[in-house]
């Protein structure tokens, strides 16, 4: 196997529920798929529905998947809460991928804190990270049919971002090894509506 000039660092976060473990797995097994060596973190957090869920990929050689504080290459937040909460990795060489949509917390629901507004999040994240890209990922899922798609968005926002190490193409070959065949063609939409960041075409005939 090959390897990038230097190892290239991915922190996922996100709740449980969005399947962000998923995602880094899926990214894991497309850097495999096009030849590149690959190592993934174990979860940190709490993988059910609603929990703290942070994992890590480092693509290239690499002793072992720990990304230190500004260390991360690639921030992909499926929540802006969680975002912030990432923020730590995060130093002017990383691109965050960021969705948009708030998952409010019990705490926030109760009225015993308050959620910060998101406009403010992404702008503490672009004061200090060299790129931003902010997606409406359960927007666009819903119009791809399916909510439980946006970890698929956000996928196609982070190919589309250029930072892969890869081709779009290995992540075909991804959702043929991780997905039954005949969920296969609607991941694919939800992660090419990602990638242009719009509607899915296929859900307004």
């Amino acid at each position: 196997m090959t390897g990038t000039a230097r190892p290239l660092r991915f922190v996922f976060c996100g709740v449980g529920g969005q399947g962000s473990l998923f995602a880094s797995l899926l990214v894991g097994d497309a850097a495999m798929a096009a030849g590149l060596d690959v190592v993934l973190s174990e979860i940190h957090g709490m993988s059910q529905r609603g929990g703290s869920v942070v994992s890590t990929v480092v693509v290239g050689a690499a002793h072992g998947p720990q990304v230190g504080d500004g260390e991360a290459d690639v921030l992909v937040a499926f929540e802006p809460l969680e975002a912030l909460r990432a923020f730590r990795y995060c130093s002017n060489r990383t691109t965050a991928i960021v969705a948009v949509q708030p998952w409010v917390p019990p705490s926030v629901a109760f009225g015993t804190a308050k959620y910060p507004p998101v406009a403010e999040i992404l702008g503490e994240l672009r004061r200090t990270c060299a790129r931003v890209v902010d997606i409406d990922s359960v927007g666009i899922a819903e119009t791809c049919g399916s909510r439980q798609s946006q970890n698929m968005v956000v996928l196609g926002a982070l190919a589309a971002s250029g930072v892969l190490p890869f081709e779009d193409r290995h992540f075909l070959s991804a959702f043929r090894l991780r997905l039954p065949e005949s969920a296969q063609d609607g991941v694919a939409r939800a992660f090419e509506a990602g990638k242009a960041g719009r509607t899915c075409v296929a859900a307004t005939r």
